[in-house]
Formats: C-alpha cells, structure tokens, sequence
C-alpha cells in the first residue's frame, strides 16, 4: 500500500498510472485530521479502501474482488501501521460471488470469540467459539437445510467431553465421548426409526467392549462383549 502525503485541505489526491488510470486516491474528510485511502485495479475498479488518520490506518479497511464485489470488511478497533495485517476488530470475509463466507474477531492477530462460516449459498455451515486463537468451547456444524448436524466441545484446540451428531431431519445419529480429541466409550449410534446400539467400556477395562443392541423403545434387544486390538474396536454391523 503506498500512501499519498495530504498536506492541505483539498477533497481529494490522484495518483497515475503509466496508462493514465488512477492507482490511488486520497479523500479528505473535514479538515484532513481523518481521511479515506483507496487503490485501485488495473480495470480502474476499487481494490481496497481504508480510513486513515495521522498515517495510521483506522476505522474500516475495505478490500475488493477485481469484478467489483467486496472481499473483506474489517470494522478496525484502534490505530496500526499501513502495512499491518491483522488489526484488532470485526472481520467480514466474502466470496468471490458476494456471498458471506465468514465473520469473526481478531485481538493481537489471533481470532477471539465467536465465528460464523458460511457455505457459497449463504448457508450457516459452521460455528465455535475461539479463545487466543484455539477453539475452544461449543463448536456447531449444520446442513444446508439449517439444521444442526453436530455438537462438538473444544479444548484449546482439542475435541473433548461428548459429541453429537444429527440426520438432516434433526434425528440422533450418534453420541460419543472423547478422550484426548480421539474417540472413546461410551458411543451410541442411532437408526431413523429410533434403533440404536451402544457400546461402553466392560467391567472398566479397557480391553473389552460390550455392545448393546436397543430397539425404538429402549428395550434391549441384544448384547455381546468383544475384545479390543490394542485399543482398537470395530462397530458391529447395525
């Protein structure tokens, strides 16, 4: 980003291409304490806009796709150098077609606190909580139809607690815990007429799994105990 010097309070400052299109500009606002910077493609469509003052970007940084439709939008919490990358602030990030892809926050060039992404139809398709840059807390997967096809729990980074999944119809399809962001006991999967089968550690030991066969009323319909292959199992058929 190469900055025009404004030493005046004239409404606006033009730099120029070797083909005679504008590659940058200067918009003084009021009295020139705060003004817009913007930079263009070569096509003369914006590239980028942000606001300045006492040559420090702050404000808002705006970017764009060279067929015109908005990049990224950073509502910009403070004052930072031109060339700094992750200012703290309210990031909107979009592709190419216009469509919202994700929101989030930034703080110390790390993301913090909640993000949203998006599938190229505008789709919710995920959302979990980050913390100094980990996820870290509740995290949510969806189907294009909206409803939730997961629930997980993150700490520092690592999936832990009991997870969730769900048909697109918002049906069980399995419950599990996790140990360490692996897989472990107990594990339930789930039919779409309400069969499901469980399997959980035997006696406490690690080395034996017992599957339990449940129909749609919670009856048990059968049970086996199998070995594990060093601490691997296998899902019975179901």
């Amino acid at each position: 980003m190469i900055l025009t010097s404004v030493l005046s309070c004239s409404q606006s400052t033009n730099e120029v291409q070797n083909n005679n299109e504008p590659r940058s500009e200067v918009i003084v606002i009021d009295t020139g304490d705060f003004y817009v910077y913007r930079e263009y493609f070569p096509n003369d469509t914006l590239s980028l806009e942000v606001g300045m003052k006492d040559d420090q970007i702050t404000g808002f940084r705006k970017s764009y796709y060279s067929n015109g439709s908005s990049k990224e939008i950073v509502k910009i919490k403070g004052f930072y150098p031109t060339d700094y990358c992750c200012p703290n602030g309210l990031y909107k990030v979009f592709y190419e077609n216009g469509v919202l892809k994700e929101i989030h926050n930034k703080e110390n060039g790390e993301y913090e606190g909640r993000v949203i992404s998006f599938d190229t139809l505008g789709n919710k398709k995920a959302e979990f909580q980050v913390l100094q840059g980990l996820r870290h807390g509740m995290a949510k997967r969806y189907y294009p139809n909206g409803m939730v096809k997961g629930v997980y729990e993150y700490k520092q980074d690592t999936l832990t607690k009991t997870a969730y999944t769900f048909t697109e119809k918002g049906d069980s399809l399995k419950r599990y815990f996790l140990k360490k962001g692996k897989i472990s006991f107990p594990i339930t999967y789930w039919k779409e007429d309400g069969r499901s089968l469980t399997g959980e550690y035997y006696n406490n030991q690690n080395f034996k799994v017992k599957w339990t066969w449940r129909d749609s009323s919670r009856n048990t319909v059968k049970s086996e105990i199998v070995d594990t292959v060093n601490g691997q199992f296998i899902t019975p058929l179901f």
